[in-house]
């Protein structure tokens, strides 16, 4: 249950969403269990079902995105910043489209390699690497030289 509950935070981004996609997938898994259980490698599937959940509910959510803060200049270093930074990359990350964000989300958070996170997206490994590479480039271009992957 902890490798559900953490791959399904590296999918959506948002501990909240997270539980609510992995109880939607839980109750499919329970009512199909007799198929799903006699599969080899179950977990891989049960891992593309929090995909496509995930996946589905980005359809159908309206993405708000808020607006920026006029005169929230800082003049004084942030003791903070590490965390800042964190919090601010978190936030850009459930900005990128849908699919960049959950081969992100599975790559540095749920730590799969390029098939494993091809698998469980339904694509193939050299798209895993195009979305990695586009989801890079616009968060670098968000934190400028300041990222490091």
């Amino acid at each position: 249950m902890p490798v559900l509950v953490r791959s399904a935070r590296a999918v959506t981004g948002d501990a909240e969403l997270a539980d609510d996609v992995l109880q939607a997938v839980l109750e499919r898994v329970c009512r199909a269990w007799p198929r799903i259980g006699a599969m080899e490698r179950r977990d891989a599937y049960i891992r593309r079902m929090l995909v496509n959940e995930f996946l589905d509910h980005t359809r159908h959510r309206r993405r708000v995105v808020p607006l920026a803060e006029v005169g929230t200049e800082r003049t004084a270093p942030d003791t903070m910043a590490a965390r800042d930074t964190r919090s601010d990359l978190l936030e850009r990350i459930t900005l990128l489209p849908p699919r960049q964000a959950v081969a992100i989300g599975l790559r540095y958070y749920g730590e799969l390699s390029d098939p494993e996170i091809a698998e469980a997206m339904g694509c193939t490994a050299g798209t895993v690497r195009g979305y990695l590479s586009r989801a890079l480039a616009t968060l670098r271009a968000g934190f400028g030289a300041a990222l490091t992957v």
